[in-house]
C-alpha cells in the first residue's frame, strides 16, 4: 500500500492530462463552475474540515456559503474550535450545516485542529477550509466533480486517497481526552476573505 506521502514524490506536479481528461468527460473547461446536475458530482462523498479559533466575526458567513452551496448530494462540514474564547464554538453548534463540533480543551493550532478533523472525517474526499473564506456557491460541486483517489486539488482542497485510512491517524495527534464534542448532528442541509474587525 502506497501512502500519499510516497505517492507525492513519485509523481511530478504535470497536470495537462488530468484537466484535459477532465473536459474530455465533463464537456466543460477545468476552470469553469460545475453545473449542480453534473453526474461526476455524485461520485465522491465530501468532509469539510474547518479550524476555528476566535472567528465569532466571520464564521457565520462561511457557513452560510456552505449551506449555500448547490451541491445535490449530503456533504459533512466539521468545525474543530481551537480553544476560542470568544462564541465561534456556539456560533458553529446551532448552525444547520455543520454535523459535527470538536472543542479542544486548549490552543492546539491550525494543523492539529485539521489533523483532528481529518481523524473524524468521513468522506473520501476532505475539504480543508479556513474559518474566514466565503465559497462560491459552485465549489463543493466542483470539488467533489474533479476529485480522485490519486489527485491532490491544491488551493483550497485536498484528496485523501483510499491508501489513506484511519490506521494512518496513528501517526496523527490524538483527540485529548478533554476534547468535548460539542454536537453530531445528522443530515445535511474563487473564495472570498471575510475582513478582519480593526480591534483584532
Amino acid at each position: 500500500m502506497t501512502t500519499l506521502h510516497e505517492e507525492l514524490l513519485r509523481r511530478n506536479n504535470f497536470h495537462t492530462s488530468s484537466t484535459r481528461s477532465w473536459e474530455a468527460i465533463s464537456g466543460i473547461g477545468w476552470h469553469e463552475p460545475t453545473p449542480s446536475e453534473l453526474s461526476l458530482a455524485a461520485v465522491r462523498t465530501l468532509s469539510v474540515v474547518v479550524p476555528a479559533c476566535n472567528v465569532s466575526y466571520c464564521l457565520p458567513a462561511v457557513l452560510d456559503a456552505l449551506e449555500g452551496q448547490h451541491h445535490r448530494h449530503g456533504f459533512e462540514v466539521i468545525v474543530v474550535d481551537d480553544a476560542s474564547t470568544d462564541t465561534t464554538a456556539a456560533i458553529a453548534a446551532r448552525h444547520p450545516v455543520v454535523t459535527t463540533v470538536l472543542r479542544l480543551p486548549e490552543r492546539a493550532g491550525g494543523a492539529t485542529a485539521r489533523n483532528l478533523g481529518t481523524a473524524l472525517a468521513r468522506g473520501q474526499t476532505v475539504l480543508y477550509l479556513d474559518a474566514d473564506m466565503v465559497l462560491p456557491p459552485h465549489v463543493i460541486t466542483d470539488i467533489t466533480a474533479r476529485a480522485t483517489e490519486t489527485t491532490v486539488l491544491v488551493a483550497s482542497a485536498t484528496t485523501c486517497p483510499t491508501t489513506c485510512t484511519r490506521a494512518d491517524a496513528a501517526s496523527w495527534p490524538s483527540i485529548p481526552n478533554s476534547a468535548q464534542t460539542i454536537g453530531s448532528y445528522g443530515g445535511h442541509r474563487s473564495a472570498a476573505r471575510c475582513s478582519t474587525p480593526a480591534s483584532r
